[in-house]
C-alpha cells in the first residue's frame, strides 16, 4: 500500500487555480451585497408596518399548497 502525502495529490479543482479563486469571490461578493440590500429593504418594510400584506399572505399559501402532494 502507498500512503500518498497529500502536497503531492492534485485535484480536478484547486483553490491554486486563478480562474476558481476569482469565480468564488465574485459569487461571494455579489451574493452578499445582495444579501445586505435586502435585508435592509425587509427591515424597513417591518418598521413601516409594510412587510405583512394579505397578497404576500396569499401567494405564500398558494406557494405553499402547490408543494403539497
Amino acid at each position: 500500500m502507498h500512503i500518498h502525502k497529500s502536497h503531492r495529490l492534485q485535484g480536478p479543482v484547486t483553490k491554486n487555480r486563478p480562474w476558481w479563486q476569482t469565480a468564488a469571490e465574485a459569487a461571494a461578493a455579489e451574493h452578499s451585497l445582495f444579501r445586505a440590500g435586502l435585508v435592509e429593504q425587509v427591515r424597513r418594510e417591518i418598521a413601516a408596518g409594510t412587510y405583512e400584506t394579505p397578497e404576500k399572505l396569499e401567494a405564500a399559501l398558494e406557494r405553499l399548497l402547490g408543494t403539497l402532494p
